[in-house]
């Protein structure tokens, strides 16, 4: 199965609903300490178990292109693609970004959110979960005890 071409459909609003605690499982890389959370994605085709990586160096919120095909999520098509970018302002290498996913996305065992994903290569990562996630829900990390609290989320997170 490979990725359809870009073409003209309407895109759906990120919703979310409130949280209490998430474990997280804190990975290392060669520059810094990252976080990893075990999330739940699920669609009409069912329920898949996924590794969500906080990434403050990111904009945006993307599923790895691999994992849509492995478990064979819905996909829309972007009206307009996007060109990303890399820090030092040179073209990405996996190019335009063509396809979104909506799909539900819960952690921990309160938190569950509709979240739209930008389609792309995220190289190991089954999701990257950017700056634009991150100060929409603006978690607390204790970093010393391993845990995540979204405990601030914002009025708009609602059930789905």
């Amino acid at each position: 199965m490979f990725l359809p071409s870009c073409t003209t459909r309407t895109l759906a609003v990120l919703q979310a609903e409130k949280a209490t605690n998430v474990t997280v499982d804190t990975v290392w890389n060669n520059r810094s300490h990252s976080i990893r959370i075990p999330v739940r994605i699920i669609s009409e085709e069912g329920k898949t178990d996924a590794k969500a990586l906080l990434d403050s160096g990111t904009e945006g919120v993307y599923i790895n292109a691999n994992y849509i095909k492995k478990h064979q999520l819905p996909l829309q098509d972007l009206k307009i693609p996007i060109y990303p970018r890399n820090v030092d302002r040179t073209p990405n290498r996996n190019g335009a970004i063509c396809h979104t996913a909506i799909l539900r996305m819960e952690m921990g065992y309160d938190h569950k959110e509709r979240v739209l994903f930008l389609v792309t290569d995220t190289e190991n990562h089954d999701i990257l979960l950017g700056t634009d996630w991150l100060k929409v829900h603006n978690p607390n990390i204790d970093w010393a005890n391993n845990r995540i609290y979204l405990d601030r989320c914002p009025p708009l997170c609602k059930p789905y």
